[in-house]
């Protein structure tokens, strides 16, 4: 027998989280559905060598990203500012003139690959990786432009189209650094609070297969088990190697009784993209759950929500897709 919600939220990253809230707030019922034995997404926290929790992923917020700011003001986290001065360190170690003459050799490839439109044929098809081996810089600018973009974004260059990373910061537009704030403890404490005002509406270890679109609406098919472990490439964990699509500020899609509006959380960069890892073939020996719907949203990168059977048509008759922040109102 299926379950029956008026919504369902997949992903429990800050999107989902963030979607989830507003709807409880709005008294929507909801479940939420997290692939992975926690929340937080690319948000996370692990125990370093002295038994200190400290956050491995997202953890640093700015000015320029209010709706994220409002989360961390809502639940009486306390910003610490960041410190900028010293001295600059490297690994390995490198004398200050060197790290200075690194940066600015990594900064002015990212000023000429800034310089190319997201449809130049010379980027079509090509990873950040392809395009910076064809590059004539360095090894040593090349190294230090690899690591001032992998540290941003959470992602191995293989795994970044050009164009894309081209297209974003052609829209970056904020005035504050982006490592202007981290928060007191770690940022991935925000994500379990939110998760914990939720209560038994967040279902973890509870993988999407598919979603199905009937004329009485929609149908969720999930396995109720952990996913297989993913293995941190980089920085960040690498839940996802898969491009997100974006939404500005504003857009919005009417679901059922349900009005959805898609504000961005971190300057469009996005927070919290939850990963879907289901072998179909595993997914025999596992607890299926379904749950009958009338609206789904889809807390995921397009490319993952795609490769997990949610068809174009399904995401254009059912739900919105959220790629960087949530709001819903009744």
């Amino acid at each position: 027998m299926a379950e029956h919600r008026s919504v369902v939220v997949i992903g429990a990253g800050f999107t989902g989280l963030a979607a989830a809230q507003k709807l409880k707030d709005a008294g929507v019922d909801f479940v939420l559905l997290e692939a992975r034995n926690r929340v937080g997404g690319r948000v996370e926290s692990r125990l370093n060598g002295l038994g200190e929790r400290v956050d491995t992923g997202g953890q640093f917020l700015c000015d320029d990203m209010p709706e994220l700011l409002a989360l961390v003001k809502a639940n009486s986290k306390r910003l610490v500012e960041t410190r900028f001065d010293g001295r600059p360190l490297s690994q390995p170690p490198l004398p200050d003139a060197e790290i200075e003459r690194s940066y600015a050799a990594a900064m002015a490839i990212r000023d000429r690959m800034n310089e190319l439109s997201p449809d130049a044929p010379s980027v079509l098809g090509l990873t950040v990786a392809d395009w910076l081996a064809l590059q004539p810089d360095s090894a040593m600018a090349k190294a230090g432009f690899r690591s001032m973009i992998e540290g941003l974004w959470c992602l191995a260059l293989e795994d970044v189209p050009a164009w894309y990373l081209i297209s974003n910061d052609r829209r970056v537009t904020n005035e504050a650094t982006e490592l202007q704030y981290s928060v007191e403890g770690t940022m991935h404490e925000l994500a379990e609070d939110l998760a914990s005002d939720l209560g038994d509406r967040v279902l973890l270890e509870t993988a999407v297969r598919r979603i199905e679109h009937g004329k009485d609406g929609l149908r969720v098919i999930a396995s109720v088990a952990a996913p297989p472990p993913l293995t941190p490439l980089h920085k960040g964990e690498g839940d996802s190697t898969t491009t997100p699509q974006r939404y500005k500020a504003g857009d919005s899609e009417r679901n059922g009784n349900v009005g959805v509006s898609l504000p961005l959380v971190g300057r469009e960069q996005g927070w919290g993209y939850a990963a879907v890892g289901l072998d179909e073939d595993s997914a025999d020996e596992r607890e299926i759950l379904t749950i009958d719907a009338s609206a789904v949203l889809v807390c995921l990168p397009q490319r993952t929500a795609e490769k997990h059977d949610v068809s174009p048509a399904c995401r254009r008759k059912s739900a919105a897709r959220w790629a960087s922040g949530a709001a819903a109102r009744s």
